[in-house]
């Protein structure tokens, strides 16, 4: 093993994945330790400084006193504050807020599958590339301070790679048989390691392997 903690089932072995008992082969071209960090996508939104503005009577620089632990991604921060919004049946939920160094030009929500179709009463209609909301449904979200609609979206299943790392390309298969892409993005990472973000709905698929 590589020392590299692992969040889900699934492991880093000689420079295959090990996901569920089967060993599938991931060519790592550049990467330390060659190991990824795998984590569960929880849901959480993303917000515009004019929404922050809106929704709790924040400035950037009050925004920053709510910060809290750094992600995987250096330069992105969980927060203190959350938003609230509705199932389609009426049940409360609460989402937090998601931080960046670098302010976002749009509001967006992101959840799993699941937590789409509690939203919404019906299934996703597709994944989506984060900031890629044109046509994506939206819902309402508040707080004591006030009330907007922002875009809610399911991410596709994506890795965070450091800069001057590169991973060929691979997809993912679910238990159904379905094939989702894995999308690769360079970041300056925590550790410099890589870190799989899998939407919960995916968490448990029997196998990556490699296009």
């Amino acid at each position: 093993m590589t020392g590299v903690i692992f969040h889900s089932n699934l492991y880093l072995l000689n420079g295959s994945l090990l996901v569920g008992g089967l060993a599938v082969g991931i060519k790592i071209i550049s990467l330390r330790g060659s190991g990824f960090v795998v984590e569960r996508s929880g849901h959480h939104v993303h917000l515009t400084t004019s929404a922050l503005r809106k929704l709790f009577h924040l400035t950037e620089k009050g925004f920053r006193a709510c910060y809290g632990n750094e992600l995987s991604v250096i330069g992105e921060y969980a927060t203190s504050l959350f938003v609230n919004t509705e199932t389609v049946k009426k049940e409360s939920l609460k989402i937090r807020v998601l931080a960046s160094s670098v302010a976002r030009k749009y509001s967006q929500m992101e959840v799993d599958a699941l937590t789409y179709a509690k939203l919404f009463g019906y299934a996703c209609p597709k994944l989506r590339h984060s900031g890629d909301i044109k046509g994506a449904d939206k819902i309402r979200i508040f707080t004591e301070y006030g009330e907007m609609e922002v875009a809610v979206i399911v991410p596709f299943p994506h890795l965070h790679i450091p800069t001057e790392s590169s991973v060929e390309p691979f997809h993912l298969q679910t238990p159904m048989g379905i094939i989702v892409p894995i999308a690769v993005k360079n970041n300056k990472t925590r550790g410099g390691y890589g870190y799989i973000h899998i939407d919960a709905a995916l968490h448990d698929a029997v196998m990556i392997r490699a296009s």
